[in-house]
């Protein structure tokens, strides 16, 4: 071939693929644009569809059967065009935004003529050899002894199994985890949790398929126990005691401001949709922002700060768990909104001072 009919056909190549790309580009355009309910682009919604519980990156290349790069470029992609995906400590999760959202009902009625209580646990991580199980049952027996008989769990009951964090683990596997969330968590008369499961719950999911909130539900029941439910995956919105609490797990790690993400997690809520309150796991810090008539409250842990993931998060970590109340005042409407601190130590007793 000649050099002038190389070059011919060079740039005919070129425009063929300049072509190819453009209608490319008009076609995703069409779809960015298209009125709500027309589907997405094939890659998108395959995406969007995986995502919908948090997934580690790698199984997330697995699962969508691309390579990383694909992948990472598929997640930008998805972001310019709206939908909004969570990336943090090596997963990716749907926004619960994006999400069908559809308040489920615990079954707990409001007490009449008395104030509403509830009390919180988040981030237990049994099976890690960080876990505080003496000061869990303590805080448990706490919230008991003050009337207290729903518990809220916004997450990571379980340590899970990432790789990177087999060296702190004091219980290997689900079932073992789970028998030492079951001997943690005191069986009290009329006591009751209500949970949903965190990234760190979701890691045995990715590796078995198993739903971790229902083995763990099984595991109990197996043993005589039915005081523990689960609601679903890193989100849900749960009606108690007359409000509506939304219990959410994000991904990702804390800001320089720790009320940073309740705001920005408000600001979101459309109209008709925004929760009484707002518990929010992961970040192992404890902060409270009223906004927009939602009371928020980013919730401590019972996971001390020898842990990698917790030094990941950044900061010292906030131990203990918090006892919400509230009243009602008329048909779904919440007020007098409070938050009581059931705060521990690492270390807990007087310590010497050299003269």
């Amino acid at each position: 071939m000649s050099v002038s009919s190389r070059n011919r056909y060079n740039a005919k190549r070129k425009l063929e693929t300049a072509a190819r790309k453009m209608a490319e580009a008009e076609e995703f355009l069409r779809e960015k644009n298209a009125p709500t309910g027309r589907s997405l682009p094939r890659d998108l919604q395959t995406l969007v569809d995986a995502t919908r519980f948090a997934i580690g990156f790698e199984g997330l290349c697995d699962k969508l059967g691309k390579p990383p790069t694909t992948v990472r470029k598929l997640i930008a992609l998805a972001r310019e065009s709206g939908i909004n995906l969570q990336v943090g400590n090596d997963h990716v999760q749907l926004s619960p935004q994006e999400q069908v959202r559809t308040v489920q009902d615990t079954a707990i009625q409001p007490t009449k003529a008395k104030r509403q209580s509830a009390g919180v646990l988040s981030d237990l991580h049994a099976g890690s050899k960080y876990c505080l199980r003496a000061q869990i049952r303590d805080c448990v027996e706490h919230f008991y002894s003050r009337g207290v008989r729903q518990v809220l769990i916004p997450g990571d009951l379980l340590d899970g199994c990432y790789k990177h964090g087999v060296f702190e683990l004091s219980h290997t596997g689900l079932e073992d985890q789970t028998q030492d969330l079951f001997e943690i968590l005191p069986a009290l008369e009329g006591l009751s949790y209500h949970a949903i499961t965190g990234n760190h719950d979701h890691t045995f999911t990715e590796l078995t398929g198993v739903n971790v909130g229902a083995f763990i539900t099984g595991y109990f029941k197996e043993r005589g126990r039915d005081d523990i439910r689960f609601y679903g995956d890193c989100g849900a919105f749960l009606h108690i005691g007359g409000a509506v609490v939304h219990l959410w797990h994000p991904l990702g790690g804390a800001s320089y401001a720790k009320s940073y993400k309740l705001q920005k997690q408000i600001e979101k809520y459309g109209a008709g949709e925004k929760p009484d309150i707002l518990l929010t796991g992961h970040l192992h810090q404890f902060a409270v922002v009223e906004d927009r008539g939602v009371f928020a409250v980013l919730c401590p842990t019972f996971q001390a700060s020898g842990s990698a993931f917790s030094k990941r998060l950044g900061g010292q970590p906030a131990l203990g768990g918090l006892i919400i109340s509230w009243e009602i005042a008329g048909k779904d409407l919440v007020r007098n909104f409070s938050v009581e601190r059931r705060r521990y130590f690492e270390v807990e007793g007087p310590t010497k001072v050299r003269p």
